[in-house]
This record gives C-alpha cells, structure tokens and sequence, in this order.
C-alpha cells in the first residue's frame, strides 16, 4: 500500500511538472498540492524513521569497530549523518536527533585518523597565517577537533603580514560590529564565529595593523600553533596511496636567507592560504618568486606561444609605486601623483593623498565612483563614496583629486623633462543601467571624457 501510494505521488509531481512546461501553472499549483497534502501526515513518521535508522547503524558501527579495531568507511558515516540531519530538517524540535548529532560529532573527534600508522610531523601543513591561513587552522582545531600540536602554520613574516604592509591610513571598508550579544550575527570581518574585530580592537574600521593585532590575539588566546620567519622553499607529493606530502622550510632573517639551513617536515594535508598581496607582479625587476614563477612558465613545454607574466605586464610598470610599498601616504615625497586604478585601493589613496593635503589624477576604466548597477562588485563601497566626496570638496582645490574614466593606459615612460609621461586612451562610454531605487546625494564629478580611442598625456614628477 505504501508503495502503491509512492507511485501516486510520484506520477502526479511528473503531471506537475509537464504542466510547468505548458505554462499551465494552476495546475501546477493544484497537482502538488495534492501530493503534499497527502504526505504532511506522514512527515513526522519519515522523521523517526531517519532517526531509528541513524541510530541502529550507530550501533552496529560500534559494535564492528570493538570487534575489528579499525575505523569505520567515511561513506558509511556520511550516510548515517545524512538520516541525522533528514531528520532534523522534517522535525528541527526533536532533541533526541539533536542530542545523537553532538553524541557523534564527539566520537568522530576521538576516533584515530586512518593514516595514525604511518608517523607525519603534522597532520595538516598550513601555509600562510593572515586571516586565512589563522582561520582554517582554527576550524581544523575547534571545529573539526584537530589536536592543536598537529596543525602548524608557516608564515614568512608575522602573523597577519599582509595586513602589516598595508599604508598606516588604509583602513577596511566592511565595518565591524559586534552584536552577538542580542542578534548572534556575525562580525562582516571576523574569521570565525566567537571572536569579533570590533570587540577585540574597539574599532569599526580597522587599519592593516589593527586587524594584525586581532589575528595576533586569536592565535595566542586559541594557543595555535605556528612557525613565523619560516619560507617554504618546496613541496613534494610522496605519498603512495595516501595523501602524504614533504615541505622543505628554511628560516627568514633578511639576511643570506638562501644560506640558511634546510628543514624537511612531513604532513598529510597542505593547505595555501598564501595571498597574493606581498608579491606585486609590477617592476621590471621583479621579486624572486615572480622571476621563478616566470621561468617555470617559459620553461613548460605545454606553455609554448601563450602569453607569459611579462608579456602581460603594462609597458614601464616598474617605474611605478605599487600599493603595498608605501608605508605612509602622508609621508610620501612630493605633492602631485597619478594613480593608475580606481577601484577600493585607488580611490583610498586618493583620499588620503587628500587628507595629507597633496593632489592627484585617478584614471580607471570605468567610472566606479558613479556607477548605478545592482551589483556592488562594480562600484565602491558606500564607505569609500562618503570619504571621496569629501576630498572632492576640500577647501584647497589643489588637493581635490581629479577622476579620469573610462580610460585605459597605454604605457608609463620617463619624461625628458624629469618625472614621468603616462600615456592613455580614452574608452566609449558606457550607458549606465537605471536604477529608480538609488537616490544619489550628489554626482561626483568627473573630468570630461574625450573621443573613443582619442591618446591624453599626463605628466607627473613622482612615479
């Protein structure tokens, strides 16, 4: 008879289905609900159903492991946590499913992992310990039940090193909040639920030090397990079977680092949670990384006739001040700059070449200070908007930055005269979407646009 009535059930949500396609959808509508009126009674039933089954295969489970010794199939144990959780979905009350979910989440972190017989260093190798690198280490660890000592992260310089380098007035545009106290959302910054930017630094637009600071804490009050001034030199795959990986590792001191002594360590799982940051891909003396990373290119075979990272670097790049070198924008010798961006970055140098009472030229490729688009990917963040507006109407004109888009630069070269040419085109513009919803407080203004493909020099005396 249950059978007999899946069936039903099964031929009237195909019915349903064919009458979606004939745009029939009061049928649709009416067909469904005929199955789901038919099976709400028995919802509660398939509940228990899941939770006795869940539990019957808990046992024998148990009872194989006493009897073999050996770790129970992981698809085994996801198929028992899947008639947990079905469980837990047709009925969210039930305490006992719930009670049998944490009662096993217990077990699986005291059970040994499979490859305890064969000795590692480390179970899990992570590279990098900024805010991704600190994270996953402490997901392995508390989430997951990890031993601490078996979880290491290398970091080539301190903990949150990226965030270190940013300029002293570049600050996060997502705010921090710390309202787990009454709503247990989530902090838009933290890296794991239970600790809070806001509550740590007492701040809602962290600077890079800041958020350094915090990452610092959570791996002190955590007790997580990392190695600073360390660089991965390589890592090999000598596993046969099983994931198994050697990391060669040699101490960073800024001085003869290729002369220090090698380390081998030895691990299950890598995980790279390097960034990207701390390497721009920009001068024409490129950092050693990216001159390995190039000659790898050149030298694969598969590789031959596509573009390399030279070809696609933009024509005296290297005579430019990439980002992540400039400590202080108040700081920076001179008073006038051209700044090749303007996205986030780009547009928060601006403003803070502003505060420091300097002046500047933002050419982006398109105009993401005005842009009406539903998607926030294309325009910047409501934070920076509000701040650029004000360095638009900064009493000193000079130090009122001037936006250049759609623009595209062609090539940066030195100037006979000193200082430096950057050459660019002008783009077409582009008709920006209407967006009834969006009351803007006022344009911002931007530099007349030329004819499409028109050239404009601009000159500056700092690169």
């Amino acid at each position: 008879m249950i059978i007999q009535a899946a069936s039903e059930h099964d031929i009237q949500v195909e019915l349903a289905a064919e009458l979606m396609e004939k745009k029939d959808y009061a049928g649709a509508v009416l067909e469904t609900g005929r199955v789901l009126d038919n099976l709400e009674p028995h919802v509660s039933t398939v509940a228990q159903a899941s939770l006795t089954r869940a539990k019957a295969m808990i046992h024998k489970l148990m009872s194989e492991m006493e009897e073999k010794g050996e770790r129970p199939p992981p698809e085994t144990i996801d198929t028992l946590w899947s008639h947990l959780e079905t469980s837990k979905r047709l009925n969210p009350e039930c305490g006992e499913t719930i009670e049998w979910m944490h009662r096993i989440s217990g077990v699986l972190r005291k059970i040994p992992p499979p490859w305890s017989r064969e000795k590692t260093d480390f179970d899990v190798l992570v590279i990098g310990a900024g805010s991704a690198g600190v994270g996953t280490a402490l997901m392995l660890t508390e989430t997951f039940g990890l031993d601490q000592s078996r979880v290491l992260m290398v970091e080539r310089g301190e903990v949150g090193e990226s965030f270190r380098r940013w300029p002293k007035e570049m600050k996060f545009i997502s705010p921090s909040f710390n309202q787990q106290g009454w709503t247990k959302s989530f902090d838009l910054n933290a890296i794991a639920s239970g600790t809070s930017p806001a509550f740590t630094l007492h701040a809602e637009h962290p600077s890079g030090d800041e958020y350094a600071a915090y990452l610092e804490a959570v791996v002190k009050v955590k007790e997580l397990n990392v190695r600073r001034s360390t660089e991965v030199v390589e890592v090999r795959s000598v596993g046969k079977g099983l994931p198994l990986f050697s990391v060669d590792i040699r101490s960073v001191t800024g001085e003869n680092d290729e002369q220090s002594a090698m380390e081998t360590l030895s691990a299950r799982y890598i995980i790279w949670a390097a960034g990207e940051f701390q390497y721009p891909w920009a001068t024409g003396t490129p950092t050693k990384e990216g001159q390995q990373e190039e000659k790898k290119s050149e030298g694969d075979e598969g590789g031959k006739g596509r573009k390399t990272l030279a070809d696609e670097r933009l024509p005296g790049s290297e005579l430019c001040l990439h980002n992540s070198r400039v400590s202080s924008w108040s700081d920076l010798p001179g008073d006038n700059f051209i700044i090749i961006g303007g996205y986030e970055s780009g547009v928060d140098a601006s403003v803070n070449l502003s505060r420091a009472g300097k002046g500047c030229k933002v050419l982006a490729s398109t105009p993401t200070w005005s842009t009406k688009d539903s998607d926030p990917s294309v325009e910047i963040a409501p934070y920076t908007t509000a701040r650029l507006r004000e360095a638009i109407s900064h009493p000193n004109p000079h130090c009122r930055p001037e936006l250049y888009a759609p623009i595209r630069v062609d090539r940066i070269a030195r100037a006979p005269q000193g200082g430096y040419n950057v050459t660019a085109s002008w783009k077409a513009v582009e008709v920006t979407p209407h967006a009834p919803l969006r009351v803007l407080t006022g344009e911002i203004p931007t530099v007349e646009p030329g004819e499409p493909e028109s050239t404009l020099v601009l000159h500056t005396r700092i690169g």
